[in-house]
């Protein structure tokens, strides 16, 4: 097979009339998709099923493909599991799996008698063009789903293509795929994984540093958001799909998905004007943002490789951990930590400021599973209709928001405290020390969640020589921050210049069938 399928280049041009295949990470490999499930789409039992009607679906995947997928994940987890070389380590991505409910078919998202189906979970490619999707019938999101929809993507594909997939979970699919055999064969090679942009914040830093599309070489603008703007066009069937019959639900999802994905095509041409506009004030805003930091991109970028090395080794996890165990007592903690030998840079700094520095850990670490939290919350309100719209049932929505009522000065409390904390530390640090002392957080959360910092912790590990640039220097980490702008931005131009050439080529090939129609009506 030499081109991608007459049924992918149909869903999406800019994405598969693609001729050139084979691009490994650096280049951002051939093509970005992204899969996710929803569990407002699911059907009521006493709604009942009808006689099959004979539609044939055009989107919907049969379902014997997502039962062989469960039998290949069940046999594989009877055989020892293979060895493979982590980017992230085991104890960060366990920790993913235990705070997502995704991808985990125990945690239940949805009532199991009062539901037969319980939802779906469709895949799409980066210009949310629905490529397909499966119908949920487990009360929780296991991987079979995903993986099914990624099997039969790459079927649609020539051999050597190569994917990036962008799940909620996507650090824990990895690493499912990479310890047991379940795609078939040379899938593995061609396929790498990533998070979403938007639910990156639920993963831990460590797991962002190799997951998130912002971190992550070649992947440009892509943020594997597009699953939930899929869910914000669906929105309005929830309420009818809901109390017909199984198979009319199904029917009436398949009709919708493709008027959605006739819109998205017809809309390509302004979406790639829209995104070149963005990408343009993007790069100006990183530039300037680079410009008042004093340091140049090269520098930068330098710097953040550096950082990323540090806080992904082995070493530096398991010395957190550590640290984590320690800090119920701090003066215990304080006898313990051997100033004099391993920790030097700690040493001679006192008592109080020690005290104030665990503190301060404590504070950081407690605002940032709030503000994890609240976030998740927003993700809730602003599902799929980014705050434009009611995303949720009128129940569920208000619920949501007295939720955030309820716990808001909690938040607010713990962010204050952090910050005295920080204050202090400012004012008990000896003259003439460079230790490198926490940045206050912001009142305004929004700025928090753009921002990112939250996510690092106060740093108290330690450090052979002087602490690293990219700790003690405010101004180098603006410009890390400026720098992955830059590069995403001009990532995703050399992106968008092959896309626009498939698409000239695909309308080419579409004005010339038409010609060639209009000249033998009689044709198929």
């Amino acid at each position: 097979v030499l081109r991608c399928s007459e049924r992918l280049r149909r869903c999406c041009p800019l994405c598969f009339e693609e001729l050139r295949f084979g691009r490994g990470v650096d280049e951002g490999m051939d093509f970005h998709v992204a899969v996710d499930a929803n569990f407002n789409q699911r059907h009521n039992t006493a709604a009942g099923d009808c006689p099959p009607i004979g539609y044939q679906h055009v989107y919907l995947l049969p379902a014997v493909r997502v039962t062989e997928m469960e039998q290949r994940l069940e046999e594989a987890g009877k055989r020892p599991p293979r060895p493979y070389t982590a980017e992230v380590p085991e104890v960060v991505v366990t920790g993913c799996d235990e705070s997502h409910e995704a991808g985990d078919p125990a945690k239940h998202k949805t009532a199991g008698r009062q539901f037969d189906d319980k939802g779906m979970l469709a895949l799409v490619c980066r210009h949310d063009a629905p490529l397909c999707f499966v119908n949920v019938t487990d009360p929780g999101e296991g991987q079979k789903y995903a993986l099914a929809t990624i099997e039969w993507l790459f079927e649609q594909l020539p051999r050597q293509a190569t994917v990036v997939t962008l799940y909620d979970i996507g650090c824990v699919t990895d690493r499912t795929r990479q310890l047991y055999d379940v795609l078939p064969a040379g899938v593995s090679d061609r396929l790498v994984f990533a998070t979403s942009a938007m639910h990156a914040y639920a993963h831990q830093w460590t797991c962002q540093l190799g997951y998130n599309p912002r971190f992550k070489t070649g992947l440009g603008l892509s943020d594997g958001e597009g699953v939930e703007r899929l869910w914000s066009r669906l929105r309005k069937l929830i309420g009818i799909t809901r109390w017909v019959s199984r198979e009319r639900r199904l029917v009436l999802l398949d009709r919708q998905l493709q008027y959605v994905g006739d819109t998205i095509r017809a809309d390509l041409p302004r979406w790639i004007t829209r995104r070149r506009k963005a990408i343009v004030k993007k790069r100006w805003e990183a530039s300037e943002q680079l410009r008042l930091s004093g340091h140049s991109l090269a520098h930068a970028q330098a710097q953040w490789s550096l950082q990323r090395d540090a806080e992904l080794s082995l070493s530096s996890r398991r010395l957190e951990v550590k640290h984590e165990q320690l800090v119920l007592e701090a003066s215990e903690l304080y006898a313990t930590l051997n100033m004099q030998g391993d920790f030097q840079e700690i040493a001679g700094l006192g008592l109080e400021f020690t005290t104030a520095l665990l503190q301060t850990h404590e504070a950081k670490r407690n605002c940032r599973e709030r503000l994890i939290e609240r976030f998740h919350e927003w993700a809730r309100l602003d599902a799929a209709a980014g705050g434009a719209d009611q995303a949720l049932g009128t129940g569920l929505h208000q619920r949501a928001r007295a939720a955030l009522q309820k716990r808001a000065p909690a938040l607010q409390r713990a962010i204050k405290r952090y910050n005295k904390l920080c204050a202090r530390l400012r004012r008990l640090r000896p003259a003439g020390s460079t230790f490198p002392l926490p940045e206050a957080l912001s009142t305004d959360l929004k700025k928090v969640r753009d921002d990112g910092t939250y996510l690092q912790d106060v740093y108290i590990s330690h450090s052979v020589g002087p602490a690293p640039a990219w700790i003690t220097d405010p101004s180098l980490r603006s410009a890390i921050r400026a720098m992955h702008v830059m590069v995403r931005c001009d990532e995703e131009e050399s992106r968008m210049r092959r896309e626009a050439s498939n698409y000239s080529r695909w309308i080419l090939h579409y004005s010339t069938s038409l010609q060639a129609a209009a000249r033998a009506p009689a044709s198929e």
